[in-house]
């Protein structure tokens, strides 16, 4: 995000949007693995459930990014 140029921002934002679908992917594999194991999510005071937490509430804001960059692109 750091390399964020206005000038190719519509190609820029379209790179982010396929990273943030890739990462989100990974996010969930992570997770489902955890519940396949039966590691405690739930437990914030466990190492895996606050990976799985710290994930999520990272994607929800490159997803948020990635979002208003394309709103902003497409008006």
């Amino acid at each position: 995000m750091s390399t964020l140029d206005e000038t190719t921002l519509a190609q820029q934002s379209r790179r982010l949007a396929g990273l943030a679908r890739d990462a989100q992917a990974r996010r969930r594999e992570v997770a489902e693995e955890a519940e396949a194991q039966g590691l405690p999510l739930a437990d914030a005071t466990r190492p895996y459930g606050v990976l799985v937490i710290e994930a999520t509430r990272l994607m929800e804001e490159v997803q948020y990014t990635s979002d208003t960059l394309r709103t902003w692109v497409e008006a």
